[in-house]
């Protein structure tokens, strides 16, 4: 279970812990009367629905871009995960891993980029002048190896420094100026101690020889002597305090420390070895800069979306600049920034808006922007002009026709952007700064609602600003766990055997022998209501995608953590979304959306991004558990929505168990466990179907994440599903969609005015996948055909691989989509499974 992560927050427990007693008031109250549209009798079982009246009003398809996939787009720039579209300009080094910094070498043309990926991370070596690569280090996955944020130099380009992130040290590397090559030099051990340790950011004072070294865990600021390879001194930071950036004053007398979690920049005097006074800021800052004067220093405060403007003399913020506005919605994300070499400007990433901020220091006023590849990290602003711009997932994955070798993480790389000075004029600021908003929001133009002329408006998803939907009262949204479209869809036919959707027949995750005696639920309920075959998943794991399904975005703090607390196993970074208030957004979650709405809701096993709808206590295996059948969370649901009359406006539901636990042995088999949360997804569209909540109640069901399978189109795309009887039946969208756009679908239809953040602002609602004439016709589950297996106990490799993982966390299995698609349709032979006490073959 996941208890032992989440210390401190309600309702975790072996069975249901404090939890039960507000659980047990909401299922008694929801007993009683399940609001005053569906108060009726205790019996909620029915078909008894209404005839159909036929409607006016239809979805259109508005831009003949909304269909785009992934990729190029014909006029220069690409379509990424999502929908948004990026503008290619400079050169492009392609990178992989997630690349975090770029620091030019001091008196060359040479740049050192780190990186914070996980299997593929390195550290590269990469000439500004041709945009080759010259050299790299390699950081494989290992407890003792590992890079972050901090990249330094001597002043004569003969040493570099780098930052080791969970692995407690500092790396030290000597460089050739004239070729670019690197030397293998030592490292550094700051911690041995993980809890003491995680080195976030380091500088090299003007002596060449004193590093200063902020280390995340422990809060502690460190003075190492380079040239004795002896530490002078540790400074204590306010405890509890996730020590991030590191900015130096050029008098090397004082020392700026961003907390990623307390809101506040501490400076310390590096001569007395003390800490001053925090100095508040906005909401996880995170990259700061200290203008060439030293007089001001800027901090990027990624969740605000803003920028503290501080007052070196005075120790204090004396503006605060919001990069699209106070009242904006948040999404924009701030990142970090720099001055240009003569002050008088300022490049500020913002990563959620694929663009780097150009304004002018004297006003703070936006000058421009500069397009960006997918979510930049970092910016340099060169003394010839030449801007560097460091981008994190650079145009996504791409397909993954070979799901046996490649996984997403490694697929996902980044790219360096090198950026002629002669394109950063003010005219071209300007322009690009028009493209990047029609770039960011071009979903909103997707798609359209015509009503014949005189006709009322009788859409079941209502216009911006009309009020709640007049047709749909209830929203379901069922999130399983880790499958791509190909995995499910890929080789997906209609009744009459021609194929339905943009599938690969050679991707399904499972055999096409077996594959519909495992999940026949989730194929046919594809046929006979509406799918979506160009919908994306922007997460790459589980430990984005719960973030993504309960806040429809992601923030700066997940992006840059996730890779290591799920990668490299250094959990000491808290969950996200879960107790750490850094893993939160400044504007929450859609739990906490609906409860600030006044919307009735129920959360039933999930966990992340909950602290305004608990779990429900009573919900099987209570949060995210492989170890309780799916079905027999679903048989719960059927009772409260079928016995109990308990149907909130907002539900939201955990199915995990397609996830599987591998060839752990003893544990159900792969099959056993995806036919198990299959069956499940038949029961809820089953039990709602046939209740009295069904003529008012619009079903959603996705994967957390698309990690599981190969894709033909990109790794991203995941399946999507809308059961309703507003759905379309037997209907294939292929609009482009993500997690924001089901956020913006339900936001309409619950009349809710203003949307949670940006992500959801910039999304299209899912108009085409419904109808304004329903079919009430009940789904009748499909009776689960695949048998319980288990995996027998023996000492095969990938039963050794599995007992190494932990089961309890989701996605704390780096490498099982391998090891499922080896095992399901790559080069494992079949092998022996327990059947009711028998031997089979699964």
């Amino acid at each position: 279970m996941l208890c032992a992560l989440l210390a401190g927050v309600g309702g975790c427990g072996g069975d249901g812990g404090g939890a039960d007693a507000g659980a047990d008031a909401a299922v008694d109250a929801g007993a009683e009367d399940a609001g005053p549209v569906d108060a009726g009798p205790p019996e909620c079982r029915t078909t008894d629905f209404p005839d159909p009246v036929s409607g006016a009003c239809a979805a259109v398809i508005a831009d003949e871009g909304a269909t785009l996939p992934v990729g190029d787009d014909g006029e220069g720039g690409y379509i990424v995960p999502g929908a948004r579209r990026v503008t290619r300009l400079g050169t492009q080094v392609e990178l992989p891993g997630f690349p975090l910094t770029v620091r030019r070498v001091p008196g060359t043309d040479y740049a050192i980029v780190s990186d914070g990926g996980v299997d593929d991370e390195q550290l590269s070596v990469i000439d500004l002048g041709t945009g080759e690569v010259v050299d790299l280090r390699p950081f494989r996955e290992a407890p003792d190896s590992a890079l972050f944020l901090g990249v330094a130099a001597k002043s004569d380009g003969s040493e570099i420094f780098v930052s080791g992130g969970g692995s407690g040290y500092v790396w030290r590397y000597g460089f050739d100026p004239a070729t670019g090559q690197l030397t293998d030099g030592a490292h550094v051990p700051l911690a041995t101690v993980l809890d003491e340790g995680y080195v976030s950011d380091l500088h090299l004072l003007g002596d060449d020889r004193t590093l200063v070294v902020t280390l995340m865990f422990g809060a502690q600021l460190v003075l190492y002597d380079v040239e004795e390879d002896a530490e002078i001194a540790r400074v204590a930071l306010p405890e509890g305090g996730r020590a991030y950036d590191l900015e130096v004053a050029a008098d090397d007398r004082t020392a700026f420390v961003s907390l990623w979690d307390d809101g506040v920049v501490v400076p310390v005097d590096l001569e007395a070895r003390t800490a001053g006074t925090p100095i508040p800021v906005g909401k996880n800052p995170e990259g700061m800069a200290l203008s060439p004067d030293g007089a001001t220093l800027v901090v990027a405060n990624s969740d605000s979306d803003s920028l503290s403007i501080l007052d070196v003399a005075l120790g204090a913020v004396v503006d605060e600049i919001f990069v699209v506005g106070e009242s904006a919605p948040r999404g924009s994300s701030p990142v970090t920034g720099v001055f240009s070499p003569d002050g008088a400007r300022f490049l500020v990433v913002n990563a959620g808006d694929n663009a780097v901020d150009v304004l002018e220091t004297e006003s703070w006023d936006r000058v421009g922007r500069i397009p960006t590849m997918w979510y930049p990290t970092d910016v340099r602003a060169l003394d010839d002009g030449r801007v560097l711009i460091l981008n994190g997932k650079h145009e996504g994955t791409g397909a993954n026709l070979n799901p046996e070798e490649d996984d997403i993480v490694e697929l996902v790389g980044g790219s360096l952007s090198i950026v002629p000075a002669a394109e950063i004029t003010d005219e071209n600021l300007g322009r690009w700064e028009m493209e990047i908003a029609a770039n960011n929001d071009r979903a909103t133009r997707f798609l359209e609602v015509e009503c014949p002329a005189g006709a009322e408006y009788d859409f079941p998803i209502p216009a911006e600003g009309a009020g709640p939907s007049e047709q749909i009262r209830h929203v379901v949204l069922v999130v399983r766990e880790n499958k791509t479209y190909d995995a499910y869809f890929g080789d997906l036919t209609d009744a009459e055997g021609e194929p339905l959707g943009n599938g690969d027949p050679e991707l399904t995750l499972l055999a096409r022998d077996e594959i519909e005696d495992i999940i026949p639920n989730t194929r046919e309920l594809a046929r006979q209501f509406a799918m979506g075959d160009n919908y994306y998943s922007l997460a790459e794991q589980s430990v984005q995608g719960h973030i993504w399904t309960t806040m429809g975005r992601t923030t700066d703090f997940v992006e840059r953590s996730w890779l290591t607390t799920w990668g490299r196993g250094y959990w000491g970074i808290p969950p996200q979304g879960v107790s750490a208030p850094y893993g939160y957004p400044e504007e929450g979650s859609v739990f906490d959306y609906m409860a600030e709405n006044e919307i009735a809701q129920t959360n039933y096993g999930e966990i992340v991004s909950s602290r305004s709808a608990p779990p429900d206590g009573r919900y099987p295996g209570l949060i995210y558990n492989l170890g309780v059948e799916d079905e027999v969370k679903a048989r719960y649901l059927e009772t409260q929505w079928q016995s109990r009359c308990r149907l909130e406006s907002f539900t939201y539901v955990l199915i995990p168990n397609d996830h599987t636990s591998g060839r752990q042995p003893g544990a159900p088999t792969p099959r056993s466990m995806i036919a198990d949360n299959d069956y499940a997804v038949g029961i809820i569209a089953d039990a709602l179907s046939h209740s009295r909540f069904w003529p008012h109640t619009a079903i959603f069901v996705i994967e957390d994440d698309p990690q599981n399978g190969g894709d033909h189109v990109d790794n991203h795309r995941a399946p999507l599903q809308v059961i309703s009887p507003w759905a379309k039946r037997g209907y294939v969208s292929s609009v482009h969609y993500n997690e924001a756009s089901i956020f913006r679908t339900i936001q309409l239809i619950l009349g809710l005015e203003r949307p949670l953040n940006a992500y959801w602002a910039n999304a299209s609602p899912m108009l085409d996948l419904f109808t304004s004439t329903p079919d009430y016709t009940p789904y009748e589950v499909i009776e689960r055909r695949w048998p319980k297996t288990t995996n027998p106990d023996d000492d095969s490799p990938m039963a050794e691989e599995s007992l190494d993982w932990d089961f309890s966390r989701p996605d704390a299995q780096p490498g099982l989509s391998r090891l499922l698609w080896r095992h399901l349709r790559g080069t494992e032979p079949p092998w022996p499974v327990t059947l009711e006490g028998e031997e089979d073959d699964d």
